[in-house]
């Protein structure tokens, strides 16, 4: 069922939304604010919370934990004359282009939530989430698009294709570039929760650059899907929110690869990730292998 067929007025929100629907929205709410302390002090990025709890990157441990194919492959290319060149640009390129998505998205977000508080134009769904009306949202953000700073032209290409994309794609903003982290071990930083208006579903976003003009083997996004469905774990177990989908958006110069994972495949993803994080404390973390937390 696609959630934006059903909602209940704000006016009653109150007499509506279950205590379970309401705490929902406050956990939500807390993505926004919540933070871990990021150390790259090591060779594994880690994260740690306000009670000291230790949390490895998601792209740490799959990086970590590649298969041997792709690993060799990796270090071939490695090898190549000017490859550290263009690792270095293509680093920056992802780096500039997801600031300049971030701020699209949280000024839109900021933008469409004081023309909807002040019109008191809200709409509480049947999943407790909070959502304006499309249009405000759009406008909110080609306001946005328009209030950035001009992108370096070593990125420029690749932001203003995926700033078209969110535009074009997005139908709610409900958080942007928030900490997610699971118990057992892991955590990361996802870009966006949104309503993508193509499927009508609650979906992760993860955005990426890529600097071939053709779309990425279907072979070298598995670890892309495995990272959105660690996110989306982590996030359910933080707020109870299941996600209907997940969604890869691949900017490249001359245009956008879309990989959208329904909730069966971010459900297999998850167990896949678990056998990989559990690859990565057996291998590189051996003294915690038999202390850690279970699910």
């Amino acid at each position: 069922m696609v959630l934006m067929e059903r909602y209940v007025q704000m006016p009653l929100l109150l007499e509506k939304l279950s205590e379970e629907a309401e705490c929902r929205q406050d956990k939500l709410a807390s993505l926004r604010t919540s933070s871990l302390e990021r150390d790259d002090s090591d060779k594994y990025r880690k994260y740690t919370d306000t009670e000291g709890n230790i949390y490895y990157s998601v792209t740490t441990i799959l990086s970590n934990t590649v298969s041997e194919g792709k690993r060799r492959s990796l270090e071939k290319w490695k090898s190549r004359p000017g490859s550290a060149e263009e690792l270095e640009l293509a680093c920056n390129r992802g780096t500039i282009s997801h600031e300049h998505c971030e701020y699209v998205l949280k000024v839109g977000s900021k933008i469409n939530r004081n023309i909807c508080n002040a019109r008191n134009c809200w709409k509480v769904y049947e999943d407790g989430l909070f959502r304006g009306p499309q249009a405000i949202t759009k406008k909110s953000i080609q306001t946005a698009k328009k209030r950035a700073k001009t992108v370096n032209w070593t990125a420029r290409k690749y932001a203003e294709n995926l700033a078209e994309w969110i535009e074009e794609n997005v139908a709610a903003i409900h958080a942007s570039e928030f900490s997610i982290h699971n118990k057992i071990g892991y955590a990361g930083q996802s870009d966006a929760l949104i309503d993508y208006k193509r499927s009508g579903n609650l979906c992760l976003l993860d955005f990426k650059t890529s600097g071939s003009s053709k779309p990425k083997p279907d072979a070298w996004l598995d670890d892309y899907r495995l990272q959105l469905s660690a996110y989306a774990w982590g996030m359910e177990r933080m707020t109870g929110i299941k996600v209907g989908s997940g969604l890869i958006v691949i900017a490249r110069e001359n245009g956008i690869q879309e990989v959208e994972l329904n909730a069966l495949e971010l459900a297999g993803g998850r167990i896949l990730f678990e056998e990989r994080l559990n690859q990565f404390r057996d291998e590189f973390l051996p003294s915690l292998a038999d202390s850690a937390i279970k699910s």
